[in-house]
């Protein structure tokens, strides 16, 4: 099984000194910290602490990083001026879910505290919820052989709905004002409570293992949750294309016209 995690931010990193500051927050988390870099796959570039704007400013659109022992699989989204339309900026990471979650729960709230976050999870996919995740476009298929899946919420999903509420969910500042403070506040989930930089944190249950382990008790609770804030801003398998969801106002100008 893998560990899911993003953080999806209003800053557009323009450039490789904006870019940098997503960079400086991996490296100060020991575990993940970048051993090999590059701009498709294969990532093989060995990384040189001290040379990261150099590196960075030949980046294009994704600065994709690993952390060789034990692995972390991560990617930078870089968005250059001459880019036309927007999309979040942010980062991602992927891991074998036997690495342990302090890194990571301390990457969700330092990313809270310095950028901009409308949205952030963690999430590890279970067997169980694969065909629902795939219709809602939050997981694709990276092996068919082996049949596995990533699974990753980006802006065109957003703006269309929710795909799903994660294990963790952090809801930055426009879906606090779509749902209301109050309401994300009083959830009935196991952990929700206001962080440090404004956004929300939403934690269906006490352990990332209860996706799989406990799925049908993991369900109930998030089927409460969404009936709690809003049927209507998550996906629905059985409901007709063209069905339009609740999504909060990103304030990201100009959208790609096949985002609309």
């Amino acid at each position: 099984m893998t560990v899911e995690l993003s953080l999806l931010t209003s800053n557009r990193l323009e450039t490789a000194e904006e870019a940098y500051t997503y960079l400086e927050l991996i490296q100060s988390i020991e575990g993940i910290t970048p051993d090999l870099w590059n701009t498709c796959e294969p990532v093989n570039i060995p990384f040189v602490t001290g040379c990261e704007q150099q590196i960075l400013s030949t980046v294009l659109s994704t600065f994709f990083w690993r952390h060789s022992r034990p692995r972390v699989d991560g990617a930078v989204n870089v968005q250059p001026s001459s880019y036309k339309y927007r999309v979040h900026g942010g980062l991602s990471l992927r891991s074998p879910s036997q690495k342990p979650l302090a890194d990571y729960l301390q990457f969700m709230s330092l990313g809270c505290t310095r950028f901009d976050v409308h949205y952030g999870y963690i999430h590890e996919m279970a067997i169980n919820e694969t065909e629902k995740a795939v219709a809602s476009g939050a997981a694709g298929l990276l092996n068919p052989e082996k049949q596995t899946y990533s699974y990753r919420i980006v802006t065109h999903r957003l703006l269309k709905w929710l795909p799903d509420l994660c294990w963790v969910n952090v809801f930055g500042q426009p879906y606090i004002d779509m749902f209301g403070r109050e309401k994300l506040l009083s959830a009935p989930a196991y952990d929700v409570h206001g962080m440090e930089g404004g956004c929300i944190w939403l934690q269906l249950s006490p352990s990332l293992k209860d996706v799989a382990n406990n799925y049908e008790e993991f369900e109930a609770v998030r089927q409460a949750v969404k009936e709690h804030l809003n049927p209507n801003a998550f996906f629905q398998i059985d409901q007709p294309e063209g069905h339009r969801y609740d999504v909060p106002d990103f304030g990201i100008q100009p959208l790609a016209p096949w985002f609309k």
